[in-house]
C-alpha cells in the first residue's frame, strides 16, 4: 500500500511539475468602436461607424530554464465597422528571446522607438481624435523584417533599439532606438528613426508626470523629416481622474502653423468596458471637425 501511495505521489508531483512549466498561452484584444460626426474642409458634416483600432492577439511564453524564456506574439487589426479580409498579424509578429535582468531579443513586425515614444507620451488611451500623430510623425509605426532589443529595466532606465534590413543590395537598413527612464510618478523619453536613405527622420522627446490627486501633464516634442520635408512639433496634454470618470484634454502645434487640439471624458464602467466621448480639431490646409461617442471592450 505504501508502494502506491509513493508512486501516487511522485506521478501528481511530475505532473504539477509538468503544469508549472508548460508554456502560457494568452489570448487577449480589443473592440472599439465610435459613431461620430465628421467634416472634411468645406464640405457638409456626415455620419460614420468608425473602427478604432480594433484587434485579436495571441502570446505565448516559454520558461526554458537558466533565465531564458521564448515566446511569440501574434496581432490582427479587425476592421469591425465594415470586416473585409486582413493580413494575419498585421500588427505584430514577433518571435522573442528574453533573459532574466537582461533583456529581450525579438524577430518580426512590431512598433518601432519613434512610435513607442508617441504612444508612452500622448494623454490619449485610445487613437481616436488622439492628434499626436497629426502633429508629429509616427513614420510608418512599424516596421518589419526587423530585429528589436529591449533592455530589462536598470536604475529606472530601459533602452531599445530595432533595424529593418532592407533586403536590396547598397540599400542601408532603417534604424530606430530610444531611451525612457521611470521613477515614481515622473517618466520620460527620448527616441530617434532614420529609414534608408536619411530623407525620413525623427528625433522626439516626451515626458509625463502623474500627481496624487489624479491630474497628469504630459507633453512631447519632435523634429521630423517627411520625404526630405522637415517640420518641427510640440504637444501637451492634460488629464484629470475623478473615480472611475477620466476628463482629457491636449492641444499641438507644427511650425508650419498647423494645430491639432481635442477634448473628451472616459467613463470605465470595470476594467474590460469604458465608454468615451470626444471632439477633434484639426486646423491644417484642409481643416476637420470631429464629435464621437463610443465604447471600448478589452478582453
Amino acid at each position: 500500500m505504501k508502494k502506491y501511495a509513493l508512486l501516487l505521489a511522485l506521478a501528481l508531483a511530475a505532473g504539477a511539475a509538468a503544469a508549472q512549466t508548460a508554456p502560457k498561452l494568452d489570448i487577449y484584444g480589443k473592440v472599439q468602436m465610435w459613431e461620430e460626426s465628421y467634416k472634411l474642409g468645406t464640405a457638409n458634416s456626415y455620419t460614420k461607424l468608425t473602427n478604432d483600432s480594433s484587434r485579436i492577439g495571441f502570446k505565448l511564453a516559454d520558461d526554458i530554464g537558466d533565465g531564458l524564456t521564448a515566446g511569440f506574439q501574434l496581432e490582427t487589426g479587425v476592421s469591425m465597422d465594415a470586416p473585409a479580409a486582413t493580413t494575419l498579424g498585421d500588427r505584430i509578429s514577433i518571435l522573442s528571446l528574453s533573459l532574466k535582468d537582461v533583456g529581450t531579443l525579438g524577430v518580426g513586425r512590431h512598433k518601432h522607438s519613434a512610435q513607442v515614444l508617441l504612444d508612452d507620451f500622448a494623454i490619449w488611451p485610445t487613437s481616436y481624435a488622439w492628434q499626436a500623430d497629426t502633429t508629429h510623425s509616427a513614420q510608418g509605426v512599424r516596421i518589419q523584417n526587423a530585429m528589436f532589443f529591449k533592455t530589462a529595466p536598470v536604475a529606472g532606465f530601459t533602452a531599445r533599439y530595432e533595424f529593418a534590413n532592407a533586403e536590396a543590395a547598397n540599400t542601408n537598413n532603417v534604424q530606430s532606438a530610444g531611451l525612457n527612464y521611470e521613477h515614481g510618478p515622473f517618466s520620460a523619453g527620448v527616441a530617434y528613426y532614420n529609414n534608408a536613405d536619411s530623407t525620413s527622420t525623427t528625433n522626439s522627446v516626451g515626458a509625463k508626470y502623474k500627481f496624487g490627486s489624479g491630474f497628469t501633464i504630459s507633453g512631447i516634442y519632435s523634429d521630423d523629416k517627411v520625404s526630405s520635408v522637415s517640420t518641427t512639433a510640440s504637444t501637451i496634454g492634460v488629464s484629470q481622474t475623478f473615480g472611475k470618470a477620466t476628463v482629457l484634454a491636449s492641444y499641438g502645434k507644427i511650425n508650419t502653423g498647423d494645430t491639432a487640439s481635442a477634448v473628451g471624458v472616459s467613463y470605465a464602467m470595470n476594467k474590460a468596458l469604458t465608454f468615451h466621448a470626444r471632439a477633434g480639431f484639426i486646423d491644417a490646409t484642409t481643416d476637420i471637425t470631429q464629435y464621437g461617442v463610443g465604447a471600448q471592450y478589452n478582453f
